[in-house]
């Protein structure tokens, strides 16, 4: 018995169970084995192609889109902005409510 693949290796062997008919019987047997790997190897192929179309497709559609960089340098530029403004108006209050704390920990020894 060749060894072809193991989905096929189950097919080939249930071909030599078959075969105790005499001569007749094996010749049937080797014309049905031989079309059965025929179609198995026709499903390979449609598989093939489909699965090679499908990555095609896909590697088209990741070159065409490359993502809109303009936005996202105006989103990081506006969140920077937003943070800094936020951060200069409040890090007075930031600061008191801090040291406010820390003092009130140094009390307690």
């Amino acid at each position: 018995m060749n060894r072809v693949n193991p989905d096929i290796q189950g097919i080939q062997g249930n071909q030599g169970n078959q075969g105790n008919q005499g001569n007749q019987g094996n010749q049937g047997n080797q014309v049905n084995g031989e079309n059965q790997l025929h179609q198995i190897n026709q499903l390979r192929a449609r598989l093939s192609d489909c699965y090679l179309t499908k990555t095609i497709r896909a590697s088209e559609l990741l070159r065409s889109d490359r993502g809109d960089v303009p936005g996202w340098v105006l989103v990081v530029l506006m969140t920077t902005g937003l943070v800094t403004g936020i951060w200069t108006l409040a890090a007075p209050r930031i600061d008191s409510i801090l040291r406010n704390s820390l003092d009130s920990m140094n009390g307690i020894r």
